[in-house]
């Protein structure tokens, strides 16, 4: 998943409930191959 040759998104979102809007869940990972997507950039 986080090989040399992979692009990692995670994607994240908070709780509903007031007191925990400071965790963040995982609600998904995407990791094509870099060039397999349109627009392929970097991030880091």
């Amino acid at each position: 998943m986080f090989g040399r040759d992979k692009q990692p998104l995670i994607f994240v979102g908070n709780q509903e409930n007031p007191q925990r809007r400071q965790s963040f869940t995982v609600l998904g990972a995407y990791y094509p191959k870099i060039g397999d997507t349109p627009g392929d950039s970097v991030l880091f």
